[in-house]
């Protein structure tokens, strides 16, 4: 097995997203804008060129591989509401996401409860963005708000505020931003991968792995837009 390569690394910046997994993409989204977070991916996703190890450095304070095999790789589809097929394109996404439904098959309580009863196509669906975060790069993210019962960033929002400052000054960090519960125009209970900050112009962007566009939002009136923050910066990745 091999690290998977800067073009493959490259190309999880923008993945599609098929199921209800949009902390698997934007996890890996936001580490592959990191370089730090880059070397994390390489060396927790290993491949001879068809088959994937996939590694998870902190699962109960331990070290877990989960193998994936081309077979396991070319059978995971997703199924359209019309019932059709869906053929999925990044391999190493599939991947990561059979690992998951490895690991939860290990640990069921690694997946909370709330999302264990909803109905989904795979195990894998659904989970908080931190907990996926620390089980991948064994380290705790910063995080703010996701536990929270408010659906906004808005009590938070000195907090949130500071933290997206430090992001503008960290160009290593890898930070993705969550909605609850919406009623804009945003989707609710999705995560984004934030791209860029831009104090001086007073805007952030983030990219959404399921419509594949960026959006761009002014800080304050943005933010509370939100309901939670979670990522790494770059001195935390190791």
């Amino acid at each position: 097995m091999r690290p998977i390569t800067p073009k493959q690394i490259e190309s999880l910046a923008t993945a599609q997203q098929y199921f209800h997994d949009c902390y698997i993409l934007s996890s890996l989204g936001i580490l592959s804008r990191s370089k730090k977070g880059q070397k994390i991916l390489q060396n927790n996703i290993t491949t001879n060129g068809k088959d994937f190890n996939i590694k998870f450095l902190n699962v109960n304070g331990k070290t877990e591989d989960y193998f994936i095999s081309s077979k396991e790789i070319h059978d995971l589809k997703f199924r359209n509401s019309d019932g059709t097929l869906q053929e999925m394109h990044c391999p190493i996404v599939k991947s990561v996401e059979l690992a998951m439904n490895k690991l939860i098959k290990n640990h069921p309580f690694k997946k909370p409860p709330i999302y264990r009863a909803m109905d989904t196509q795979q195990p894998f669906e659904y989970n908080k963005p931190s907990r996926f975060l620390e089980l991948f790069t064994g380290q705790k993210p910063i995080t703010i708000n996701e536990s929270s019962l408010r659906m906004s960033l808005m009590s938070k929002l000195r907090d949130a505020g500071d933290l997206i400052m430090k992001i503008w000054e960290d160009e290593d960090s890898a930070f993705m931003l969550g909605t609850g519960v919406h009623f804009g125009k945003l989707p609710s209970w999705h995560c984004f991968d934030i791209t860029k900050v831009d104090m001086p112009n007073n805007s952030f962007t983030v990219f959404d792995h399921r419509q594949n566009e960026e959006l761009k939002f002014p800080i304050l009136s943005g933010l509370i837009k939100f309901k939670f923050l979670t990522g790494f910066l770059g001195k935390d990745l190791k």
